[in-house]
């Protein structure tokens, strides 16, 4: 019993100094540059978990082509309308735009551009939004109601 005592404050010290987890931005979004890449504070942040068509990418519905990419950006934009959004950075990496999980009005932002259907689950990093993906798909939202190039890193064949 006596060396349980003797560890409770050695685990206190070890805690005390334990290192600080970095907080994100917070705040308005200041601009959304694509359907992933928003500013926050000043700061670039790209969602983490998700890839989304490029600016410029054209897909296909009904036979004819459309703007995917602005519409996805778009569709981000509207998630963010007049909410502060918080962003804890997903990985400890300091390159420009940080990963990070964002939310705004209480949700995920990643999980809103996929649930959606702008943006697809980012399979390198994850599994977290396969599931809400499958259910977009089978509903026919946003990039699942014709034809598209899958972005780089979503699992399906082009």
């Amino acid at each position: 019993m006596l060396r349980c005592v003797r560890l409770v404050p050695l685990a206190v010290a070890l805690a005390s100094v334990a290192l600080p987890v970095r907080a994100g931005p917070s705040g308005p979004v200041e601009r959304v540059i694509d359907a992933r890449t928003l500013v926050v504070a000043g700061e670039a942040v790209r969602l983490f978990g998700i890839v989304v068509p490029g600016l410029d990418q054209a897909c296909e519905a009904g036979g004819k082509p459309y703007p995917c990419g602005r519409i996805a950006r778009t569709g981000l934009m509207d998630l963010v309308a007049g909410t502060e959004v918080e962003c804890v950075p997903a990985s400890g990496g300091g390159s420009a735009p940080i990963a990070a999980r964002c939310r705004a009005g209480g949700f995920d932002l990643s999980a809103n551009m996929v649930h959606t259907g702008w943006a697809l689950a980012d399979r390198v990093t994850g599994t977290a939004f396969i599931a809400i993906e499958e259910k977009a798909r089978a509903a026919g939202r946003g990039l699942w109601r014709g034809t598209f190039t899958p972005p780089a890193g979503s699992g399906e064949a082009p």
